[in-house]
């Protein structure tokens, strides 16, 4: 069911966005797959390190790594707590910190999910993305590019995240599709 207020004009995005054919069906369709990550939590002993002069820290650092305990990292999270006479429940204490630092981690990956699109799922870890990356130079005028024909500061990030693994031969075909 559509409400509109009166005099208030749907963009023509808003309309069903479930009909088939609708721009956000391709970029769903985009996402929407399995995504093989590894979670792993260790203390964070620079943290504590750092912060010595405070008795009682507790500290963790979530690492997610694309496809394997190797793979590329693509986030990391923190969490800390300081155990004191206020928080005397140790386990439900260091069980939040844990938590925080995962759901920092998660929180921190939504916004790199250029790193986690499917279309370089199928590039084995560890093997390069095609003989030679992109130059500095095709990454500077793409940023460019990008910066000045892209309105939505979203979509911006999200293809700068893109770009930085592109090949020398999608960065030329990137920057034409802009130019032309």
């Amino acid at each position: 069911m559509q409400v509109t207020r009166e005099g208030e004009v749907l963009s023509p995005l808003q309309v069903d966005i479930r009909a088939k054919g609708h721009p956000v069906r391709e970029e769903i369709g985009r996402m929407v797959g399995s995504y093989q990550l590894v979670v792993t939590v260790e203390e964070d002993l620079s943290t504590i390190d750092t912060l010595s002069h405070i008795p009682g820290l507790v500290a963790f650092i979530a690492t997610i790594r694309r496809g394997s305990p190797d793979g590329v990292i693509i986030s990391q999270g923190r969490g800390s707590v300081v155990i004191n006479r206020l928080n005397r429940m140790i386990e439900r204490a260091v069980s939040a910190c844990f938590n925080a630092s995962v759901s920092d981690a998660v929180k921190t990956m939504k916004s790199l999910n250029g790193l986690l699109d499917p279309r370089f799922a199928e590039v084995p870890l560890g093997a390069e993305r095609g003989p030679e990356g992109a130059t500095d130079r095709q990454k500077r005028y793409l940023r460019e590019l990008i910066q000045t024909h892209i309105a939505d500061q979203r979509e911006r990030d999200r293809l700068c995240m893109e770009m930085e693994v592109f090949t020398k031969q999608e960065a030329s075909a990137a920057i034409q599709s802009f130019v032309s």
